[in-house]
């Protein structure tokens, strides 16, 4: 190389994938921080990975962190190296690969809101979620059900806040459940504190009922394509006034549902509704199967939690909806309340032609 050498990091490796299209393939990456790095060129070969930057069709050159190869044909495998270069134009030679087969199907953002689809899995089973927005690329899917029993935090015994030693925090971005939702940890292993009075939700000192401390997180059972679909995305959330009052913006790839976002009137504006609520009956939700022999409770409707907080002035409690599909609130340390979490797909996933037996359309 002439000048400065620069290297594509086994980290960025990592992140360069593909996800099947119908006569295409997405591709992601990540760039690396070399100081020196210039762009990436992105071959496409058929029979096998390119070996050289002239061994296939370049179908990308650029910095961004994206590319739809389109007008492919389904059925064929297609292989793809990533080369970055410096200013010089010299490529590197990690070995940053990724292959795909196109195949007919349908787009997530083809189908209406309300449709449902199963993805990811919880308690041995997989989870059902309906499309509850469409805002352009970005497809918001929220649980079809009420997937678990957790209480929103446990009680922070050595906080000095009273409400919040007897009740839990209210504040979302500290949450037990937060955290739960976007670990991919084993059994025992997806608590850390979150501020230094936090508290596990390890028993009914600190939570009402149902413990999690020692379950594996939300993510552990998803498959690394389910995973990998996941965007990371930023939210409103609401702060009672002893946390300074306002909103403040959170990133995650699983969150919460907000009043603002169920169609309702609350203290904080956070985000936009929801296009599939509008009503106490859109807003119902069953306990699932799973859940309910998980828990051993009986089949129905169930409240779930939302990440607002219910009273501006009051540090524990947050807001629930309801059984019947209206809204009230309670401390974040009951256990018995259910969790009913959203996330954000890219619009081009793809998802098998045909519904299966529960009406439920599954990933490629």
């Amino acid at each position: 190389m002439r000048g400065s050498t620069f290297n594509l990091s086994i980290l960025e490796c990592k992140y360069f994938y593909a996800t099947i299209g119908d006569t295409k393939v997405v591709l992601t990456w990540s760039n690396p921080s070399d100081g020196n790095y210039a762009g990436v060129a992105i071959v496409r070969k058929t029979g096998g990975y390119p070996q050289r930057v002239l061994d296939g069709t370049k179908v990308y050159e650029g910095t961004g962190t994206s590319f739809s190869d389109t007008g492919l044909t389904n059925g064929t495998q297609y292989y793809y190296r990533a080369f970055a270069y410096n200013s010089h134009h010299e490529y590197q030679t990690a070995y940053c690969v990724a292959t795909m087969t196109p195949l007919a199907g349908y787009e997530l953002g083809t189908f209406p809101v309300g449709t449902k689809i199963k993805f990811g899995s919880l308690y041995g089973s997989k989870i059902v979620w309906r499309i509850a927005n469409k805002s352009g690329s970005s497809i918001t899917l929220i649980t079809d059900g009420v997937v678990t029993l957790h209480a929103f935090d446990a009680k922070e015994p050595s906080n000095p806040n009273e409400n919040r030693q007897k009740y839990g925090n209210n504040r979302y971005r500290y949450s037990n459940i937060r955290g739960w939702l976007n670990s991919e940890a084993g059994a025992g292993s997806w608590y850390s504190a979150q501020h230094n009075e936090d508290h596990a939700p390890d028993s009914t000192d600190v939570v009402s009922a149902n413990p999690y401390s020692s379950e594996p997180g939300f993510l552990n059972a998803w498959t690394t394509k389910e995973k990998n679909y996941l965007e990371t995305t930023t939210r409103t959330v609401g702060k009672s006034d002893t946390d300074g009052g306002g909103t403040e913006s959170l990133s995650d790839r699983i969150w919460l549902p907000s009043g603002t976002e169920m169609g309702l009137p609350t203290n904080f504006t956070e985000g936009s509704q929801l296009s599939e609520f509008s009503s106490d009956s859109s807003r119902q939700a069953l306990i699932t199967d799973a859940a309910a022999s998980h828990f051993s409770v009986s089949p129905g409707y169930h409240s779930y939690w939302l990440r607002t907080p219910h009273d501006a002035n009051i540090a524990c409690n947050v807001k629930i909806i309801d059984s019947n599909g209206s809204s009230s609130g309670n401390g974040a340390f009951f256990g018995q309340y259910g969790v009913r979490p959203l996330c954000n797909l890219d619009s081009s996933v793809l998802f098998l032609a045909d519904a299966d037996a529960d009406n439920c359309y599954t990933l490629y």
